[in-house]
């Protein structure tokens, strides 16, 4: 019998056929088996939102705290210290995590493999849904390097007042898992609203002439902004938080201060106390609130406006979020802000 002979069909074509090459998995991250890290400085509902977090967490051992650390970079590099491990969770001191997020798994895909993950909170005073006290899955060798907030030059526009303008750094994921109680008294309701009408006043971290808002102002941020100065007095408290935005606004562009000492804690209870005595502990809060207003519609030719308690509730009734991460095309063409000389941007 010849060797051709001697070996069977099936053999050959199994010899010829090239092997397929095995598909590589993504590894699956089960988010209940990361640590998490709690983060207080002054929260007046800290302790209460820390012990819901260990009530609602599957495995309480592993929730850690920090407490106290002075500086936001400070802080969450002592919150990498005591995770000691490849990610952990933090927690804002004044949100209550929903459980179900530890009921989730995610796939770590290479684009994200190095990433911080930020995922929306709902704003108990305004009902605004995006980043702000969400939940964020961070990559410690990111944070244990990163220079942000009190470690940023102070030429660095994009990191000294907050973390998320580098999109290679920082995904935004579009679930919900969180509601953000910053209204407990009026010193943290004044300084909930003045951080982020510094913030959502920003383009990438830097100052829009004002010429440019139209097309310069990422458009979900321009109605964060406003919306902050708007909403929220049917709420506790909720009038400091108003207040305070709108005074972020009116420094920032009317009296041009530098935005970036709102990372500095000793500066802002100094704030907080010369305006708490300047408003005669909130007797004179909604006068000055509403002078500002005016003065911020002329100069800023912004569309501000009082609203009371049943109008808040009624706006909250209405106003549907963006998810995060769309682009303007997107966000343009599903709001009315083009009839208003909102335009794609212009750089």
């Amino acid at each position: 019998m010849s060797l051709l002979n001697s070996i069977s069909s099936d053999n050959i074509f199994s010899a010829l056929k090239k092997k397929e090459p095995e598909e590589v998995k993504n590894p699956m991250l089960k988010l209940k088996d990361v640590p998490v890290v709690f983060l207080s400085y002054d929260e007046p509902n800290a302790d209460e939102n820390f012990q819901y977090l260990l009530d609602n967490h599957p495995n309480p051992k592993n929730v850690h705290r920090v407490h106290g650390v002075k500086g936001f970079d400070a802080a969450h590099k002592e919150a990498g210290r005591v995770a000691n491990s490849l990610r952990f969770f933090t927690v804002d001191a004044d949100c209550k995590i929903d459980r179900a997020i530890w009921t989730k798994s995610i796939e770590i895909t290479p684009d994200i493999a190095e990433a911080t993950l930020s995922w929306s909170s709902r704003n108990f005073v305004n009902g605004l849904v995006y980043g702000n006290g969400g939940v964020k899955l961070w990559y410690t060798k990111h944070v244990m390097n990163m220079k942000s907030h009190e470690a940023a030059d102070p030429e660095d526009g994009r990191n000294n007042v907050d973390f998320c303008w580098d999109p290679e750094n920082y995904k935004q994921m579009n679930n919900t898992y969180g509601v953000v109680h910053n209204n407990s008294t009026p010193k943290q309701a004044f300084r909930a609203g003045f951080r982020e009408g510094i913030k959502m006043g920003l383009d990438q971290g830097n100052k829009v002439p004002i010429p440019d808002f139209r097309h310069k102002m990422y458009p979900a941020n321009y109605a964060r902004w406003l919306i902050w100065m708007t909403v929220g007095r049917d709420v506790e408290n909720g009038e400091w938080v108003i207040y305070g935005a709108r005074l972020a606004a009116w420094k920032l562009y009317v009296e041009n201060f530098d935005h970036t000492v709102i990372a500095d804690y000793d500066w802002f209870n100094q704030f907080w106390e010369m305006q708490s005595e300047l408003l005669a502990h909130g007797e004179y809060l909604e006068s000055h609130s509403h002078r500002i207003m005016h003065e911020l519609r002329a100069a800023l030719e912004i569309p501000i406006i009082e609203l009371d308690s049943d109008q808040s509730i009624w706006f909250k009734h209405v106003h549907i979020s963006p998810n995060k991460g769309q682009g303007w095309p997107a966000l343009l063409n599903q709001s009315a802000l083009p009839l208003y000389g909102f335009t794609l941007p212009k750089y």
